[in-house]
């Protein structure tokens, strides 16, 4: 078995951009939540709680709304952490918004909404924040892998 230690920024670059965004391909409905709660952890990352604080999940989710280009988002849909984040992360649906896969009679489309999200990652990771970034090279958690590659077992230490 092997086991490699995670970087807060490899975990933005393997799992937010890449791996949200080979889910997009096949699934966008999915990819909707996995970047509703990416934009949560985004606000986590100007932060210098721990990372497992029970601190207002809704504070850090409008802190990673309000990196750029995402803050769009926050001025043409008020309360977006209720709608979109805690829609479909408690129900499975929006609340008051439309979503696609495409551009066309949605409110927000997932291929456009994926290009803004990856950007607001690259300005975390370029430390463009609008709040001072954490170090963003500190441990976050630590993948084991099989001996045969079949499966994998992250873990946190905190």
């Amino acid at each position: 078995m092997e086991t490699n230690d995670v970087t807060v920024r490899d975990f933005i670059q393997k799992y937010l951009i890449g791996q949200i965004g080979l889910i997009k391909k096949d699934y966008p409905y999915f990819a909707f939540l996995l970047m509703a709660v990416g934009i949560e952890f985004l606000g986590r990352c100007q932060s210098t709680n721990a990372w497992n604080d029970r601190h207002k999940p809704s504070d850090y989710f409008n802190d990673g709304l309000a990196v750029p280009p995402l803050c769009q988002y926050a001025k043409k849909y008020p309360d977006l952490y209720r709608k979109l984040r805690c829609g479909l992360a408690h129900a499975y649906r929006p609340d008051g918004i439309i979503l696609s896969n495409k551009e066309g009679v949605s409110d927000i489309s997932c291929d456009d909404f994926y290009a803004d999200f990856v950007a607001a990652c690259r300005n975390i990771l370029a430390d463009k924040a609008p709040q001072k970034v954490r170090n963003l090279d500190e441990f976050f958690f630590a993948v084991t892998t099989t001996d045969d590659g079949t499966s994998s077992t992250a873990t946190t230490t905190n």
